[in-house]
């Protein structure tokens, strides 16, 4: 009977070491699954997704120089104004373009130097006027045709010079977009490959950012990872984006 009451005051104890001991073991758990939590949510692969286009100018932007030179800018005036009107005619009546078709831009006026050796010196011998005139097109073939004309006109000893005929596309933006679209589809497959060979999952999308965004002539070897690139010297053209996206993963 003694040394049933002598145990009895320790069942107590007893029973709170055991509920003690089972709550350090439970709370040494949830820290250790919230540690894994907290690890898995910072683990991420970051990749980047390339798309490409092909895709047509349907605008052009057509111009040329015409240039007169004389020793004072009131002589040389009336010579660009005849010249101008002579190259307005001509291509007028080739029927490629109209009348309200080509732009005349205003005039501008350079002198032109010659250095004097023995006293080091330049002095202005004359001015060069330069009238631009131009035009813009929906249908891309025209320019071709009209520097064919402008070709003979040079030929016959008109003072014309073709400038580089620019082939523009409109619907960038729209082009922009379905390649955003494609990179990152192409993003997150090099995510599943990447994630095959480091035996984990790929989750969620955590960020995206679009890259360089460019327009180049077909087979063009030109890449900058930093700005953007608009080839417009030619029709047939290559749309590229490169978009970067971070996955989770597990």
């Amino acid at each position: 009977m003694n040394n049933h009451s002598n145990n009895s005051p320790l069942l107590p104890w007893l029973s709170l070491g055991t509920l003690l001991a089972l709550g350090f073991i439970i709370s040494a758990l949830i820290l250790a699954y919230s540690a894994k939590q907290v690890a898995n949510s910072r683990e991420s692969i970051t990749v980047k997704g390339t798309a490409e286009k092909a895709v047509k100018a349907d605008k052009a932007l057509w111009s040329i120089s015409i240039t007169a030179y004389a020793a004072s800018v009131s002589d040389a005036l009336p010579q660009l104004q005849q010249s101008v009107a002579q190259a307005k005619s001509q291509l007028i009546a080739s029927k490629i373009i109209s009348a309200s078709q080509l732009q005349q831009y205003d005039w501008t006026s350079e002198p032109v130097y010659q250095r004097d050796e023995q006293h080091g010196e330049s002095r202005i011998v004359g001015y060069t006027l330069t009238q631009r005139l131009g035009a813009v097109f929906n249908d891309v073939s025209i320019p071709g045709k009209l520097n064919n004309l402008v070709n003979q006109m040079i030929v016959n000893g008109m003072t014309v010079e073709r400038n580089d005929t620019q082939y523009l596309v409109s619907n960038i933006e729209g082009i922009k977009l379905s390649l955003i679209a494609a990179a990152t589809k192409n993003a997150h497959e090099r995510a599943l490959e990447f994630a095959k060979s480091g035996d984990v999952t790929v989750g969620n999308m955590r960020s995206a950012s679009q890259g360089v965004f460019q327009i180049n002539a077909p087979l063009s070897t030109g890449s900058d990872e930093y700005g953007g690139e608009y080839n417009t010297s030619t029709i047939d053209k290559m749309a590229r984006v490169v978009v970067t996206v971070n996955y989770g993963i597990q």
